[in-house]
């Protein structure tokens, strides 16, 4: 899973392969760029015929990154990262979504894969499944973070997102409970979520007091059905028996530190590195050196976690009543 010995080329390849889409092959692309026959493109991939600067350009250029950033990827002590933004417009975050559910779905086609989440707010994931959470956060998102020009000052009425974005969110959840995972919580990841709707209540932009009592109870929901799932260590949707479901689900409690949601993916083929920034915006990358080194930060935030699934109910009903306490605790001042 952790590669050495790898060339500078094949090293370039190997991160190449996670550029193109997934329906296609790496070794059609190359051909097509470099316009070579299919034994020569493998034998570039295999790092068996080196690359020259022109084919770089045109590599550089076919899949819209900069020789300097694809020399990056093999220059010691450099790290590359693509960057996946929510955009400005509703149609942009129809294609954050989009690229959610693309690198979800990559994930759920290899035999064996895990995420493992260090959750600073609870993992988007989960309010997917739920549709007036996903409405209010679709709005917040819209509002405060994407700004987008219709949503602004415009009172939330528990109006659901427009139908595409829905279908997405809903199979980004399907995907995200096939895949095996591990998560790692706090009691404050929930304290991100209550300061939004705190936040829209302060600010008059709910359309009345009904709509904000919903959303808190929703929430509790949410929390409860994540308890359910860690009681029985499996990922399954709300409308899913949980009986016909593998056993998939890890739920940590670290109470040392609040993490900043980093993602990990592990896969036959190596690490995958997912860094959150700017509430929806987040940097993924492949670097199987950097990626050994969150691995490794990880490990260690497991052992200093108390297990919350598969057993251990007494820590698990403390850690959930303590979240469900702070969600009572705002709902009280509506």
């Amino acid at each position: 899973m952790n590669p050495t010995n790898e060339t500078p080329q094949k090293k370039l390849f190997k991160y190449l392969k996670n550029v193109v889409p997934p329906e296609k092959n790496l070794a059609d692309c190359v051909s097509e760029w470099l316009h070579v026959s299919s034994d020569s493109a493998y034998r570039r991939i295999r790092g068996e015929t080196p690359l020259t600067t022109d084919e770089l350009m045109v590599i550089a250029e076919a899949t819209g990154l900069s020789a300097n950033d694809l020399l990056g990827v093999t220059r010691k002590g450099a790290v590359l990262f693509e960057s996946t933004r929510a955009g400005t417009a509703d149609l942009e975050f129809t294609t954050y979504l989009k690229q959610i559910h693309r690198q979800l779905s990559i994930l759920d086609a290899l035999e064996e894969k895990e995420i493992m989440y260090c959750s600073k707010d609870l993992p988007i994931f989960h309010f997917f499944m739920y549709p007036e959470l996903m409405a209010f956060k679709f709005h917040f998102w819209m509002q405060i973070i994407v700004q987008q020009p219709s949503y602004q000052d415009k009172a939330f009425a528990m109006e659901m997102p427009e139908a595409n974005a829905q279908q997405l969110m809903q199979q980004a959840a399907a995907l995200y409970t096939n895949i095996p995972g591990t998560e790692i919580w706090n009691t404050e990841s929930i304290s991100s979520s209550l300061f939004q709707i705190e936040y829209y209540r302060t600010a008059g932009l709910f359309a009345n007091a009904a709509d904000i009592r919903a959303l808190y109870s929703q929430l509790q929901e949410m929390i409860f059905f994540v308890g359910r799932q860690a009681e029985l260590a499996t990922k399954f949707l709300p409308d899913q028996n949980p009986a016909t479901r593998p056993r998939n689900f890890q739920l940590f409690y670290n109470q040392v530190c609040l993490s900043d949601n980093t993602m990990l993916a592990n896969t036959p083929e190596g690490r995958v590195a997912v860094i959150n920034y700017g509430v929806l915006n987040y940097l993924t990358c492949h670097d199987q050196e950097f990626c050994a080194h969150v691995a490794h930060e990880v490990d260690n935030i497991i052992k200093r976690s108390t297990k919350l699934s598969d057993g251990n109910m007494r820590h698990r009903t403390m850690f959930f009543n303590a979240i469900n306490e702070k969600i009572n605790r705002y709902k009280k001042l509506v």
